[in-house]
């Protein structure tokens, strides 16, 4: 499945729960925009909880789920796409803006942003 197909779906999902996206006021979009994003901090808490935590201590010896883990980030994935619909954005604009913001982020790392990787120090390479 393509994005832009996924997006369309949730927009689907999210009319037959009621929604619409369309608001009285700013104030109101942007109230349901904070609402989306805690509950998706919420469902990033969810995420945690299924991996192992302590540090301290090997994975091995800890409990952990990858593919309720991976259920979580789909939850995540949902609120993302709503808070998409909720700014006003079509599942069309995903695409030209992810190549922007790709191109922007490989640009800063050809400029230094990222630091060296354990090992190796600015300007060598492997």
């Amino acid at each position: 499945m393509r994005l832009e197909e996924a997006l369309t779906l949730i927009k689907s999902y999210q009319k037959e729960l009621g929604y619409d996206f369309k608001y009285e006021s700013l104030e109101a979009r942007m109230t349901h925009i904070r609402d989306l994003a805690l509950a998706q901090n919420v469902e990033v808490a969810e995420f945690l909880e299924w991996l192992p935590y302590k540090s301290w201590r090997n994975v091995e010896d800890q409990t952990y789920n990858i593919p309720e883990a991976a259920l979580e980030l789909i939850d995540q994935f949902f609120f993302m796409a709503d808070m998409w619909f909720a700014l006003g954005l079509q599942p069309k604009d995903f695409e030209a803006l992810f190549k922007e913001k790709l191109n922007e982020n490989i640009s800063r790392i050809r400029r230094g942003y990222n630091k060296p990787q354990i090992g190796e120090s600015k300007g060598e390479t492997s």
